[in-house]
């Protein structure tokens, strides 16, 4: 006979099996069972779920036994299925028709996992596949009475090979509900230097995609830390401190292809805060976000100045035409953009209230120059604001080396 695989819907032949254990005749022929709900249940004496499924398998089949037939179905032989059933007090007794040795149902209903269920109605016709956990009184009851069946399917992937990548398996990609993933690729010819993230459509403060083609190692670590505060020039070396020694340094200019993604689009801080932890365990660096005390700009308000008073600055037609007329949201977006101009002393905002959240400053700025502090404090004066050389805290990226036992260390602690 012909042994091409059945799908739902296909009929059963009517097969006669002559390895059996725990049956009354020498030959198992499912013409007998015609009328009957048969449900056939592969398993193995390895198999730790199959084997506790058994007693209730018993149970259900002993309870309508007048309407249906469950039979286990092993690859084993009959020996070892006696064997093992002898040896244990809850399946000694089972009374259960066992098919040994079986090649033809395998063929007729190939699976890759175990135990695997398969439904054959009254008619003879297979009518689901599943786990065991679906084989329940209340679904053996909607067979009896040919109800629609309400079942949780089963469909192995059987044309996985796990000798290769997942990303390179088609089946897993089509079928696959991938949650996260991240892929690290030497230089790949041809191809540019480029950043990308891929942010969700209804809100720009949340990233499920990062994709680094040709980019140096450091430029990712330093996107971890840029990409949340927006610090997307140069790298500014007072903000992000690179701290190898030798050849190490050249190592982390190394071009590289990476790519970070999740299934569904978060939070941009936690998003970069996972892709950091990514680029730590998968590179020979780790970087961090420590506090440090040190010299800065600090951005304040001065005293007994209405701060959120703004007449005192007066757009012109020559002033809106300007190139280096610049407007910021607030004073914490004004600090961000003097952030990222490269071995600038850190700029700390330290105003309060509405200040840090919404009040259009229009600076003149030249991006092309080192900031013109004098000028940025007559800017700011007009809003009841300074900006000040300070001492105090303010935050910094650290980048390491790992050693050989982990991550290198100082006085102040690992780094």
């Amino acid at each position: 006979m012909s042994h091409i695989p059945l799908k739902v819907g296909d009929p059963l032949p009517m097969l006669q099996i002559s390895s059996l254990y725990n049956y009354s005749n020498d030959v198992l022929d499912f013409s007998a069972f015609k009328g009957k709900i048969i449900i056939l249940d592969f398993w193995a004496t390895w198999c730790g779920p199959c084997v506790a499924s058994l007693p209730k398998l018993d149970s259900i089949n002993t309870t309508f036994k007048d309407s249906i037939i469950i039979i286990p179905v092993t690859y084993q032989t009959t020996n070892e299925v006696q064997k093992f059933l002898s040896k244990s007090d809850k399946l000694k007794n089972i009374k259960l028709p066992f098919i040994t040795e079986d090649t033809v149902l395998h063929k007729l209903f190939p699976h890759k996992m175990i135990p695997h269920e398969v439904w054959i109605g009254k008619d003879g016709k297979v009518k689901a596949i599943t786990e065991a956990t679906e084989i329940t009184e209340a679904n053996v009851r909607q067979a009896m009475n040919n109800q629609e069946l309400s079942l949780n399917m089963k469909e192995d992937n059987l044309t996985f090979d796990d000798t290769k990548p997942l990303y390179t398996d088609p089946s897993i990609l089509k079928r696959a509900s991938i949650t996260s993933y991240s892929l690290f690729a030497e230089k790949i010819p041809g191809l540019a230097s480029s950043l990308a993230i891929f942010r969700d459509s209804l809100d720009a403060y949340s990233v499920k995609r990062f994709v680094g083609l040709n980019v140096r190692i450091l430029r990712l670590f330093y996107s971890t830390y840029s990409v949340p505060r927006e610090l997307m020039g140069a790298v500014n070396r007072k903000r992000f401190i690179v701290d190898l020694a030798g050849s190490d340094t050249n190592d982390v200019k190394q071009l590289v292809a990476y790519e970070f993604a999740l299934k569904n689009a978060i939070p941009q801080e936690a998003f970069f805060k996972g892709m950091l932890e990514d680029l730590n365990n998968k590179t020979p660096y780790h970087g961090h976000i420590e506090t440090r005390i040190g010299k800065c700009w600090e951005i304040r308000q001065i005293k007994g100045v209405n701060s959120n008073d703004s007449s005192g600055f007066r757009l012109t037609g020559k002033d809106i035409d300007s190139t280096n007329l610049w407007k910021f949201a607030n004073v914490k977006k004004l600090a961000t953009f003097l952030n990222a101009f490269n071995n600038v002393e850190p700029v700390v905002d330290a105003t309060t209230g509405s200040l840090s959240q919404s009040i259009n400053l229009y600076m003149r700025l030249d991006i092309n120059e080192y900031p013109n502090w004098t000028e940025i404090r007559k800017n700011l004066k007009k809003y009841g604001l300074t900006i000040e050389e300070a001492t105090r805290e303010y935050e910094v990226f650290i980048l390491k080396k790992k050693s050989n036992n982990g991550l290198t260390s100082d006085k102040n602690g690992f780094r």
